[in-house]
């Protein structure tokens, strides 16, 4: 979305940092496009055929748990679950925090639906944010002079 509406894109994503608007990402996009990242990406899932987990986990990842999504079978909505527990720790990560109010707001019975305590996710945080400092220095080397 980025590259094709750059305009509209820093518009959505101003928006969602507006701490006045309180809007998530997802919610600016669709105040400003009509439409959010998440839809763009199950159509795109589907267009290219692959199987419907992933495509639920797409569409479904800001909001797993929902009246659109409990029709999935349960293994597809894990698996959303999960990817929207990750996006949550990504985001702490980038923060370098392990507190959940730093980062999106994680929705009602995700971790209920994973099996995961609440307690356990400084831990997760801590160990990602460790995981992602070592690829760093594996991937990302400084310029030569």
């Amino acid at each position: 979305m980025f590259t094709l509406c750059p305009e509209k894109s820093e518009q959505a994503l101003k928006r969602s940092m507006d701490i006045g608007h309180g809007a998530s990402t997802f919610v600016a996009e669709r105040e400003v496009f009509g439409f959010d990242h998440t839809e763009v990406g199950a159509v795109l899932a589907e267009r290219w055929n692959l199987p419907a987990y992933v495509q639920h986990s797409i569409r479904w990842h800001h909001n797993p748990i929902n009246e659109a999504n409990r029709e999935a079978p349960e293994a597809d909505q894990m698996v959303g679950a999960a990817i929207h527990l990750a996006n949550t720790i990504a985001i702490l990560s980038e923060v370098q925090s392990i507190d959940l109010r730093d980062g999106p707001k994680l929705e009602p019975g995700v971790l209920e639906l994973l099996g995961i305590g609440e307690d356990a996710i400084e831990t997760i945080a801590a160990e990602s944010s460790n995981i992602v400092d070592e690829l760093m220095q594996v991937f990302v080397r400084p310029k030569a002079a």
